[in-house]
């Protein structure tokens, strides 16, 4: 079975950060703060709209360090691929990542210190991220179908946030592709290597949460007013959303 990571329960013991004062924040300038001895173990603290968040440090998609990105209100943005996270609650706001980044909480102390609350668990592993929790799995009483055509990065965001956002009707996925999505961002830079490598998720995760991957699979035709999709091989897939 494929399991997303529990995010961090307000309950699990935690470590309060301290990353300076308040005043030393610059609105709207992402800070990175290393937490504990490894300089790799980092966050990133902004202040926006006279509000602190915090997040995982390093981007979910190649490592990035997400502090020397920019930050476009609460769109925090990285430098190398630009993808977007929301600084509030570290959810993925553009890819081409699909992994979200950890949140932590912030308060101000009474002499205007900012502190991180940090789970315990998590001192060591602060810089990456975390699957979404906020999947949901198909229910038969729901008759609604949405047919994807493509398998690749913009084809799985779209099945993914379906369930991430509450859908619980059949998902298709119809693509060309042997393999299930992968990124193809990374690759470019290994173009010898196994697409299988780079999955955006494993088998697996389609299979737990109902998402319908057709692989090898050609569209023919697509018939907008009957709402269906007709493929090389004959097959017809018809659409209700």
């Amino acid at each position: 079975m494929y399991t997303l990571e529990r995010p961090s329960q307000a309950a699990d013991p935690v470590a309060d950060i301290l990353v300076g004062k308040l005043d030393d924040l610059a609105e709207g300038v992402p800070k990175q703060v290393q937490v504990g001895d490894n300089k790799d173990n980092f966050i990133v603290v902004a202040k926006v709209g006279g509000q602190v968040y915090a997040v995982s440090g390093k981007c979910t998609h190649f490592g990035a360090p997400l502090a020397t990105g920019y930050l476009d209100g609460y769109r925090l943005y990285c430098p190398w691929h630009a993808a977007a996270f929301d600084i509030r609650s570290g959810e993925i706001f553009g890819g081409p990542t699909v992994n979200s980044l950890k949140s932590y909480r912030a308060r101000i102390a009474a002499n205007g210190d900012v502190l991180i609350s940090i789970p315990e668990a998590d001192l060591s592993s602060v810089a990456s991220g975390r699957p979404s929790p906020r999947m949901v799995k198909p229910d038969d009483s729901d008759a609604r179908t949405f047919v994807i055509v493509g398998g690749g990065a913009a084809g799985h965001t779209c099945a993914e946030t379906l369930r991430k956002n509450g859908f619980k009707g059949r998902i298709v996925v119809l693509s060309q592709e042997d393999a299930v999505p992968y990124d193809r961002v990374l690759l470019s830079k290994n173009v010898k290597a196994d697409a299988a490598a780079f999955a955006f998720r494993p088998a697996e995760f389609y299979q737990e949460f109902g998402i319908d991957l057709h692989l090898g699979t050609t569209v023919q035709s697509i018939d907008p007013g009957n709402k269906t999709v007709k493929t090389a091989s004959g097959e017809t897939f018809v659409r209700t959303t």
